[in-house]
């Protein structure tokens, strides 16, 4: 159980039923282990909680730094790009699960506590692409793209309808900053 696909599957559970209501049950049936074999492992609901917002978002961190290496690209499409692997991709598991904004608060809430936070790591990889770039005159200015490309994200992960209403809106916020 260390697989993208068992993290996605936990978060997808959480996303359907609520953390409240999902039950160990419930994730031991999408992980296709026994209930003893999950608590074995995790102990509690939090724990897998923990483990797979975690787990998962360095998952989707190591693919959009990915696309942050492609020097054929522009800066702004290799951008978009990296934001859509790191959260335009969930857009339809958040649409069409009940309690998927309630995921995203969760995760969020979650990655906070951890000292090497990939939230953090990815907003840094973000300066160091844009430095590179040469996209900022200097680096408080690329820390400061990087921190608003990520609340850019954040909020159109909320509130877009599609993976290509967030690119859209994530589009025109790149192409504001880097004007």
């Amino acid at each position: 159980m260390e697989n993208e696909t068992d993290l996605k599957n936990a978060l997808a559970v959480f996303a359907h039923y609520g953390f409240r209501k999902a039950s160990m049950d419930d994730l031991a049936q999408a992980f296709g282990v026994s209930r003893q074999t999950l608590y074995n492992r995790f102990k509690t609901k939090e724990a897998v909680r923990d483990w797979a917002v975690e787990g998962f978002s360095r998952h989707m961190v190591a693919r959009a730094a990915a696309e942050l290496e492609n020097d054929k690209a522009t800066t702004a499409d290799c951008l978009l790009q990296a934001f859509g692997r790191w959260k335009g991709d969930h857009i339809a598991l958040l649409r069409s699960a009940p309690h998927g904004a309630e995921i995203i608060e969760i995760a969020t809430e979650a990655l906070k506590s951890i000292e090497d936070s990939p939230l953090a790591a990815f907003e840094q990889q973000i300066v160091r692409f844009l430095m590179k770039r040469k996209a900022c005159a200097n680096r408080k200015r690329a820390e400061d793209i990087a921190h608003t490309l990520d609340i850019a994200s954040k909020g159109l992960m909320v509130t877009a309808e599609s993976p290509d209403a967030f690119a859209a809106g994530m589009k025109r916020v790149i192409n504001a900053l880097l004007d």
